[in-house]
C-alpha cells in the first residue's frame, strides 16, 4: 500500500511533511500511527526532499521491528529497492558497527553498556568517525522512552555534532517506558531518558527541537479497546494519583475491556480457537517457554531476550561450498554475481527467496563493485555477535501464534492478543518508579491488539531461576530434582558439532545437511542423550522415533554450554553437593533451520569436514524447548 493512498491527519501530515532539516520530538501513544508515520516520513524524505537512503538512519528498539520497519517502508516507496539502502539498526549494533569500523582490531566483548560508552568518545577523538557521523542527513529514533543513561547521552552527543542542516524526528510515549534503569554512578545521564534529555537540553545546547503529539488512535475501531488505550494512558500519565493505584487502575481497566476469559493456556489451546498469527504474552521468560512448548509439533514462533537472531536459512544452502577449490587463493575470493544468479535457483526454490534481492544485499554488506563481493569480508560481517540484520529471519520460527514476554513484544501488534497478566503485582519494598513501570508493562501488553484482547492466567511454579549465563529453569516437584529448563539459546549450537570431522562421519555430513534444509520450515521432535562414560556429558540430539523420516537418527550435538548449564542447576539444586546432570532430556524440537558461522580466522576452521571447513557456514537446525528432566544422585565414590 502506497503512503499516497492512506488519509492521512493534519497532526500526522505535520510529521511526515515537515522540512528535512526539522527536529521533531513526537509524543504518540499506542495505536496513534507512529510506525506508519515514520515510515511515510523516511518515504519523504527520499521522494520529495531528495534524501538519498543511505544518508537515513533509523534507530529502532528490537531486531523484530526492524524487519516491520523495513516492509513497511518498502511499500510507502514508488521504487520499493530504494529501502535497501536506509541504515535501519538498533542503537547497540550501531555503536558496534563504528568501533568495528573507526578503531583497529577492536573486538566486542559483549558488553553493551561498555560499547555504547567507548561511542561516545570516539566521536570527540576520532575525526573519521565524526566526519561519519556528520554525514547522516537525518535521524530517525523509534520508542525512545526506553533510550535512557548511556545511551541517552551518545545520542545527544550525535545530535549536537550534527549540522544545523541534518534534521532528527524522535518518537516517544512516557505511558510505554518498561526497560527504565537507575544507571550506575558512571553515566553523566543517570536513568534519564531521550526524550527527557532532549528536553532539558534543547535551549541550552540549542538543539532546535520542536514538539508534536499524535493523538487520534487508528490501529483499531473497536470501542473496548479504544477505551483502554485512552484511559489507560491518560491514567499512566497522571501526576495526581500515587503508583498503587495507577497500577490497580491499570489492571482494572485491562480486565474491564477484555473480550475473551482464556484462561491457562492448556484451556485457550483445547479451545480449537485459530492461534495462527496471535501474539501470546507473558510477564516471564518461563512462563512464555512452558506455553510454547505444550504446541508440541505445530509450528510456533518464540521471542526472547538472549535468543539468537537466526541468520536466512538460503546463505549456508548457497554458499557453503564457494571457494572450496584447493587452488583458490582465499582471501582473493570473489563471489560473481552472475555465478550467484545462476546458481542460487538450482538451490534455493524462487517463490521462497529472490535470488537478485540477496544479491543486492550482499553486495551491500560486502561489494568491491557491483559485479564482485568479497566471500571473506561477508563472512566477517555474518560471524559477528550482532550480525546484520538484513540476513537475519524476522522471527524465531516459521509460522503459527507468536509467543513472547511482553518486553519483547513492544512496537508489534496484532489482529489478536492474549496477556497472560500476573497475580497482583507485590508493592512491598518497591519505589513509586518501579510500581508505575509494572502497570506500564501491563498496558503495553494489552495495548499491543487490533481487534480482540484476552485474558488469561499464567501457571505457577515453584522456585525458578537462571544460570549464570542467563538460561531459565523452573523446579517442578517439592523434592526438587525434578526440573525444566531452557533450550534455545545462543550458546547451544556450534558448527564444529554440526560438520566437525570428530562429531559426524564424512558420508553422514552431507546427508544431514540435505535433511537439515529439507525441514528448514518443519517442526521436529527431538531427544538428547548424554555420553556419560565418555566423562564429558556431552548430549547427542536424536530424531524421535515418532518421526517418519530419519526417525531415531543423531541430528547433531549440542554445545558444552548446555552441559555447563545444567552443572549449574544441580548445585542450585542441591549446593552441599550430591547431583549430578541428567542422562537424557526428551520433548524438545527444531523449529526450522537457519544458517551458523564459524569466524574465517577461527581455529576451528580445520576441524570441519571440507567444504565447510573453507567458508565455516553450515545448516542448523532451530531448537527450542523446556523440557522436563530429573536430576540423578551423584554415585558416592567407595
Amino acid at each position: 500500500m502506497s503512503s499516497h493512498s492512506i488519509t492521512w491527519t493534519p497532526e500526522q501530515l505535520e510529521v511526515i511533511d515537515a522540512e528535512r532539516s526539522a527536529r521533531q520530538l513526537v509524543q504518540a501513544g499506542p495505536g496513534t500511527g507512529k510506525t506508519a508515520v515514520a515510515c511515510a516520513r523516511v518515504a519523504n524524505l527520499i521522494e520529495k526532499q531528495n534524501v538519498l537512503p543511505h544518508e537515513i538512519f533509523l534507530i529502532s528498539f528490537t531486531n523484530a521491528a526492524i524487519h516491520e520497519l523495513r516492509n513497511r517502508i518498502k511499500s510507502y516507496l514508488s521504487d520499493p529497492d530504494l529501502a535497501s539502502g536506509l541504515r535501519i539498526i538498533t542503537l547497540d549494533s550501531f555503536a558496534a558497527s563504528l568501533q568495528s569500523g573507526f578503531v583497529p582490531g577492536a573486538i566486542f566483548s559483549g558488553d553493551f553498556t561498555q560499547s555504547i560508552k567507548s561511542t561516545s568518545d570516539l566521536i570527540f577523538s576520532n575525526p573519521d568517525a565524526l566526519e561519519y557521523i556528520k554525514n547522516i542527513q537525518h535521524l530517525i529514533v523509534d520508542e525512545a522512552q526506553d533510550i535512557s543513561g548511556v545511551r541517552t547521552e551518545l545520542l545527544l552527543n550525535f545530535i549536537f555534532k550534527f549540522e544545523q542542516s541534518t534534521g532528527v524526528t524522535v518518537f516517544y510515549d512516557s505511558a510505554q517506558a518498561i526497560y527504565g534503569f537507575a544507571g550506575d554512578g558512571e553515566e553523566s545521564f543517570p536513568g534519564v531518558t531521550l526524550p527527557l534529555g532532549i528536553i532539558n537540553f534543547n535551549e541550552k545546547l540549542h538543539l532546535n527541537f520542536t514538539e508534536n503529539v499524535l493523538g487520534d488512535i487508528h490501529r483499531t475501531t473497536d470501542k473496548k479497546l479504544i477505551k483502554l488505550f485512552n484511559h489507560g494512558r491518560l491514567s499512566l500519565n497522571s501526576s495526581q494519583e500515587n503508583a498503587s493505584e495507577i497500577y490497580a487502575g491499570t489492571r482494572a481497566i485491562i480486565e474491564s475491556q477484555k473480550h475473551l476469559e482464556a484462561g491457562g493456556f492448556e484451556e485457550l489451546l483445547a479451545s480449537k480457537i485459530d492461534l495462527d498469527d496471535a501474539l501470546i504474552l507473558f510477564r516471564s521468560r518461563v512462563e512464555t517457554l512452558n506455553s510454547a512448548a505444550s504446541m508440541g509439533n505445530m509450528q510456533r514462533r518464540v521471542r526472547l531476550p538472549g535468543m539468537i537472531a537466526p541468520l536466512e536459512p538460503w546463505i549456508a544452502r548457497v554458499l557453503f561450498d564457494w571457494g572450496s577449490d584447493p587452488e583458490d587463493n582465499w582471501d582473493g575470493i570473489h563471489i560473481e554475481k552472475q555465478e550467484f544468479l545462476e546458481l542460487f535457483p538450482k538451490r534455493v526454490p524462487k517463490e521462497e527467496y529472490d535470488a537478485n534481492f540477496a544479491w543486492e544485499l550482499l553486495q551491500k554488506h560486502a561489494g568491491v563493485d557491483l559485479n564482485r563481493v568479497v566471500l571473506r569480508t561477508l563472512l566477517e560481517k555474518l560471524s559477528r555477535p550482532n550480525p546484520p540484520l538484513d540476513f537475519c529471519m524476522p522471527e524465531y520460527g516459521h509460522g503459527g501464534p507468536i509467543f513472547s514476554t511482553i518486553h519483547r513484544a513492544k512496537g508489534r501488534e496484532a489482529e489478536d492478543v492474549y496477556l497472560y497478566m500476573p497475580k497482583m503485582f507485590s508493592m512491598e519494598n518497591k519505589s513509586h518508579e518501579e510500581i508505575l513501570e509494572e502497570a506500564r508493562v501491563l498496558f503495553v501488553g494489552a495495548t499491543r491488539a487490533k481487534s480482540s484482547l484476552g485474558i488469561g492466567k499464567p501457571k505457577s511454579y515453584l522456585p525458578r531461576g537462571t544460570t549464570p549465563s542467563g538460561r531459565a529453569f523452573a523446579v517442578m516437584s517439592r523434592e526438587g530434582r525434578m526440573v525444566r529448563f531452557e533450550i534455545g539459546r545462543k550458546m547451544d549450537m556450534n558448527a564444529l558439532f554440526l560438520v566437525g570431522q570428530n562429531y559426524v562421519g564424512s558420508n553422514a555430513v552431507y546427508e544431514l545437511q540435505r535433511f537439515i534444509w529439507k525441514s528448514r520450515k518443519t517442526v521436529i521432535p527431538l531427544n538428547a542423550y548424554t555420553l556419560e562414560s565418555s566423562g564429558t556429558y556431552r548430549y547427542e540430539v536424536k530424531i524421535d522415533t515418532s518421526y517418519s523420516e530419519y526417525a531415531g537418527k543423531r541430528l547433531c550435538w549440542f554445545d558444552d554450554n548446555l552441559t555447563k548449564d545444567l552443572w549449574a542447576i544441580a548445585r542450585y539444586l542441591k549446593p552441599e553437593g550430591g547431583l549430578k546432570v541428567p542422562e537424557y532430556f526428551l520433548n524438545f524440537h527444531s523449529l526450522g533451520a537457519y544458517t551458523i558461522v564459524i569466524p574465517p580466522d577461527s581455529i576451528e576452521l580445520k576441524k570441519l569436514h571440507a567444504p565447510w571447513n573453507k567458508t565455516g557456514l553450515a545448516l542448523a537446525p532451530l531448537l527450542s524447548g523446556f523440557p522436563v528432566t530429573m536430576f540423578p544422585f551423584a554415585r558416592r565414590k567407595k
